[in-house]
């Protein structure tokens, strides 16, 4: 009998530490970003994906409090809020910054778990700073062919020069986004002939005059 209790016990022992290099083998091994910290912002632990993706060292990164590495602190206070509400959080968008101060964005999945004695929160981050910057590439390509159309529409149906070029300098402004717009026609010397603007401040007006015909 106590040689079965002995045996079952070693080959529990034995389950245990393949889990054990199982997990270890997989926290340092996945290509994003792993942190462990507790509730209150502790660092207790992170892979090689969250040091190279933050900068810091493993030791550094025990030295400060989670939030320290939010470009706004108060999106760690958001996040905590929903696991408390939901239990996890699932692709939570946040800013983050790097050792450097360098700010990127990023994706969390964050889960409560148990660490030895303590309870705390297991973080998955992606940098998704390239797809970000795919979206707001995607945008621009978007706004301005809309802008191309807009006006194009409105040249085929305007026939007063004036009032064309008023008119492009409205669209720019209402479907890019722009404060300011400023259109000059030239003639084939490249003097000024028609100027119009839209949204101008007070500090350009000297400029529109200086090119404006009838100065």
């Amino acid at each position: 009998m106590q040689v079965q209790d002995i045996t079952e016990r070693k080959l529990a022992e034995e389950a245990l530490q393949e889990s054990e290099s199982r997990y270890r083998t997989l926290f340092v091994s996945v290509p994003v970003g792993i942190s462990m910290a507790t509730e209150d912002g502790k660092i207790l632990a992170n892979n090689d994906a969250m040091l190279q993706m933050s900068g810091y060292s493993a030791a550094e990164l025990r030295q400060i409090n989670m939030s320290d590495i939010y470009q706004n602190p108060e999106e760690r206070e958001q996040l905590l809020k929903l696991i408390q509400a939901e239990g996890s959080v699932h692709d939570f968008e946040v800013i983050l910054k790097r050792r450097d101060g360098t700010p990127y964005h990023a994706s969390l999945t964050v889960a409560p778990f148990t660490l030895g004695t303590k309870d705390a929160l297991l973080t998955v981050v992606q940098d998704i700073s390239e797809h970000k910057r795919m979206e707001e590439r995607i945008k621009h390509l978007n706004q301005l062919l809309h802008t191309i159309f807009n006006i194009s529409q409105f040249v085929a149906r305007e026939r007063n020069r004036d009032s064309l070029l008023k008119g492009v300098c409205d669209t720019l402004i209402e479907t890019r986004g722009y404060h300011h717009a400023w259109a000059i026609l030239l003639d084939e010397f490249e003097r000024p002939v028609v100027t119009a603007e839209a949204g101008l401040d007070k500090k350009f007006l000297p400029m529109v005059k200086r090119w404006n015909v009838a100065d």
